[in-house]
C-alpha cells in the first residue's frame, strides 16, 4: 500500500424545476359585545335651575365614583352604570350585558415558480495507485461522481426550498390583509347574530340595576339641593349655618337675618 492519491472532479447541471408551495395565514379577533338598556330620567323637566346649577358644580367639583366621560359623567354599578348629561341635565340608568367573542379569520395560496439555474458543485475520491483494497482510481472517479451526484441534489433542493421561502414572505402580508379580513367579516356576522340576545339579557335586568341606579340618581340630586340651598345661605347672609349628611338624609340648617 502506497500513500493515498485524490481524483476531483467538477460537475455541472443546468436546474429548471418548478416548484409549489400552499401558504396559509389566521388572524385571531376578539371583542367584548354589549347589550344595553335603560330609562332616563329628566332633571330639567323638574327641578330649578339653581339645583341644576348645584348638580354640576358638585360634579366639577369632583363626587366619589362619577367620572368624566365624553360630554358628561358617568358611574360606574352593578350590573351597569349611570350616565349624566350636563347639557341636557337628563339622567339615563343602563343596564349592560356582555359576552366576550374570539373568532379567527384564515387566508391561503396555491404558489408555484420556476427555478432555472446553473449549478456547479466539486467532489472528490481516494485511490491508490496500487489499487490496495480495490481503491483504484476508477474507483475513486465513482465515488467523487456519487458525491458529486448528492450534493447537487442537496443544491438542488435548497435552491427551489428558497424560492419558495422568498415567495411565501412576500405573500404573508397579502395573505394577512385577506384573513383579517376574514376575520372582521366573522366577528360582525357573530355581532349581529348575538345583539338581539344581549339586548334582551340587559333588559331583563334593568330592574334590578334600575335600583341601584335611582339610588344614585338621588345621591346625585341631595348633593344639587346641597349646593344649591348653602350657595342661598351664604349669598343671603345667613349665620348658624349646619349641614348634617348621612346615608339616608340631608339635613341643612341656618338663620336669615331679617
Amino acid at each position: 500500500m502506497c500513500k493515498p492519491r485524490r481524483v476531483t472532479i467538477t460537475t455541472t447541471r443546468e436546474l429548471q424545476e418548478a416548484w409549489s408551495r400552499e401558504v396559509s395565514r389566521s388572524v385571531q379577533l376578539s371583542q367584548i359585545l354589549q347589550g344595553e338598556a335603560r330609562v332616563t330620567q329628566s332633571f330639567a323637566d323638574t327641578l330649578a335651575q339653581p339645583v341644576l346649577n348645584g348638580i354640576d358644580l358638585a360634579l366639577g367639583k369632583g363626587l366619589p365614583g362619577w367620572s368624566v366621560s365624553g360630554e358628561g359623567y358617568r358611574h360606574e354599578i352593578e350590573g351597569g352604570y349611570v350616565f349624566y348629561h350636563l347639557d341636557r341635565h337628563e339622567v339615563e340608568i343602563v343596564a349592560v350585558a356582555d359576552s366576550s367573542v374570539v373568532v379567527t379569520g384564515s387566508a391561503s395560496d396555491q404558489l408555484t415558480g420556476q427555478v432555472v439555474e446553473t449549478l456547479s458543485v466539486e467532489a472528490s475520491g481516494d485511490y491508490y495507485d496500487d489499487g490496495w483494497g480495490g481503491r483504484t482510481e476508477a474507483a475513486g472517479r465513482v465515488d467523487a461522481e456519487k458525491k458529486a451526484e448528492e450534493a447537487l441534489a442537496r443544491e438542488s433542493a435548497k435552491k427551489l426550498k428558497d424560492a419558495a421561502d422568498q415567495a411565501a414572505t412576500e405573500a404573508a402580508g397579502r395573505l394577512d390583509e385577506r384573513a383579517k379580513a376574514d376575520a372582521e367579516r366573522k366577528m360582525a356576522e357573530e355581532a349581529a347574530a348575538r345583539q338581539a340576545s344581549l339586548n334582551l339579557q340587559a333588559s331583563e335586568r334593568l330592574q334590578t340595576v334600575g335600583v341601584r341606579g335611582r339610588q344614585v340618581a338621588n345621591r346625585l340630586l341631595a348633593e344639587g339641593y346641597r349646593a344649591a340651598v348653602m350657595a342661598y345661605a351664604r349669598t343671603s347672609g345667613a349665620d348658624g349655618i349646619q349641614c348634617t349628611d348621612n346615608a339616608e338624609s340631608l339635613e341643612i340648617e341656618f338663620m336669615l337675618n331679617r
